[in-house]
């Protein structure tokens, strides 16, 4: 049931035993605490898994106004629950699952523990299941919920005007807006603090070589997971006795903001088309930039694609007895029935991916004109990116946000058409023979550029989204 924060560890009275021997002067044994670990189902924790929320309120309103006879105005406003009665999440079975890690020297290389023949000297590690308390999965890795969940929701609104525009045309534009609290995210509870990482532009060799600096494990003997050094970065950290801990925790946030346009043109004469154009922009706080940051960064959003254009279209051509290009019922079973019909999707490719890279040039230079880029060369690698291995940013906070609005992956481009054709074999047995082409151009759409300066394959496209062009052929028979 979460992870418990203040409560002493077990572990606590032998491990400042052994730290009272090998002190570091960052972390004086004064200050040297062993607290924290899981909390389980039952006991003084109660019975449920979290504490939920009460009553959630869904609150709707909704109005419109005819101006005249084909104009009409909406607006409306809501706030809408990510799950209604019920906070869903996968169950955690730490505790209750073991993974027993093979340690083949605690010596560096200088003697073996482990052997090819033997890996697991000291045996396997037995799920505890929550007998251990606090001391569950010591040394190792832990994802936890928070005790107090709270429900995602967001709050939308919209505004809009409906016309209907001569030759059977209709628009509507809308603006639309979604904000967005409470977004569920991981979190990072066991860091080093930001005090000790390096401030520079550059790789810092100084606070590197100060932070990997090894010295004696107080943890050490205390279970079988921990070997006989520790860094003095995990030393710093708030729980040293445990690896990462990712808390899922209700702090993340979203605001979308978007203009969507609609001409439709209702079916009339065998026609109807319709062209929807959405123009919008998502930014988000879902990530953090550093694992010590008090809030999630804040920038466009992974899911931000600002055009989309979908045109969809269907023609039931005039041919055959008793229509427009009139014909005999002989001609009719060739010629009679048919249909034509598109789909066609253009969007704009979502923002590429950064890591903590080293850049010291000018951000607006990274995006290539759409003529020059290609899957070999998609942004500039020359813009100001160091691409020495050596020089990459270790213990460094980072500063290089983690996408850009202007930097994206390629856009979805997509053309599909059909044709069909109906045949009434009598009044109660039809036939449909249909033909379908998906991606008709042969449009390649690719994949996300690899973004890793110290790749050799930096600012490359290795693969496609989707395939080339598709041909199907179908029949139906309805009686």
């Amino acid at each position: 049931k979460g992870f418990d924060s203040t409560t002493t560890n077990p572990i606590s009275a032998l491990a400042m035993a052994n730290y009272a021997k090998n002190p570091i002067p960052e972390l004086p044994l004064s200050s040297f605490r062993v607290v924290g670990g899981l909390r389980f189902v039952g006991g003084n924790s109660g019975r449920e898994l979290w504490n939920g929320e009460g009553v959630n309120l869904l609150p709707r309103i909704a109005l419109a106004y005819l101006i005249d006879s084909k104009t009409v105005i909406r607006t409306g406003y809501g706030i809408f629950y990510d799950t209604i009665g019920t906070n869903r999440s996968p169950a955690i079975q730490t505790g209750f699952t073991a993974t027993t890690p093979i340690t083949a020297s605690f010596d560096n290389g200088i003697t073996y523990a482990a052997t090819l023949t033997n890996p697991f000297p000291n045996g396997l590690l037995a799920p505890t299941g929550s007998g251990t308390g606090l001391a569950t999965f010591l040394g190792q890795g832990l994802s936890v919920y928070p005790a107090s969940r709270l429900q995602p929701y967001a709050q939308r609104w919209s505004f809009g005007i409906q016309r209907e525009l001569p030759g059977g045309f209709l628009l509507n534009s809308t603006y639309v807006g979604n904000h967005a609290v409470r977004l569920q995210i991981n979190r990072e509870l066991n860091f080093t603090p930001a005090s000790y990482l390096s401030t520079s532009p550059n790789r810092d060799t100084v606070v590197n070589s100060f932070l990997t600096q090894s010295f004696p494990n107080p943890f050490s003997g205390l279970n079988p997971v921990y070997t006989q050094t520790i860094s003095r970065a995990q030393l710093l950290t708030p729980y040293p006795q445990f690896g990462s801990i990712q808390e899922m925790q209700p702090i993340g946030r979203s605001i979308y903001h978007s203009l969507q346009t609609q001409v439709q043109k209702r079916l009339s004469r065998g026609f109807t088309i319709n062209v929807a154009h959405t123009w919008s922009k998502l930014l988000d706080a879902t990530q953090f930039l550093n694992t010590s940051a008090p809030t999630p960064w804040y920038g466009i959003s992974q899911n931000d694609r600002p055009s989309r254009l979908v045109v969809n279209g269907l023609w039931d051509l005039p041919v055959g007895t008793g229509r427009a290009v009139n014909m005999p019922r002989a001609m009719n079973r060739i010629f009679g029935g048919i249909q034509l019909a598109g789909h066609i999707v253009r969007q704009s490719g979502a923002p590429i991916d950064w890591g903590n890279v080293l850049f010291s040039g000018n951000i607006k230079e990274i995006a290539l004109p759409k003529d020059q880029r290609s899957p070999d060369h998609w942004f500039n690698v020359n813009a100001g990116f160091n691409r020495v291995a050596a020089s990459q940013l270790v213990n460094n906070l980072r500063t290089f946000p983690l996408r850009l609005a202007g930097v994206r992956q390629d856009g979805q481009a997509t053309w599909n058409l059909s044709g069909i054709k109906n045949v009434a074999i009598r009044e109660s047995l039809k036939l449909q023979l249909r033909a379908d082409c998906f991606n008709s151009l042969n449009h390649p759409n690719f994949n996300a550029a690899n973004a890793t300066p110290t790749s050799t394959a930096f600012a490359t496209i290795a693969s496609q989204n989707g395939g080339g062009r598709q041909f199907t052929v179908a029949a139906r028979l309805t009686f």
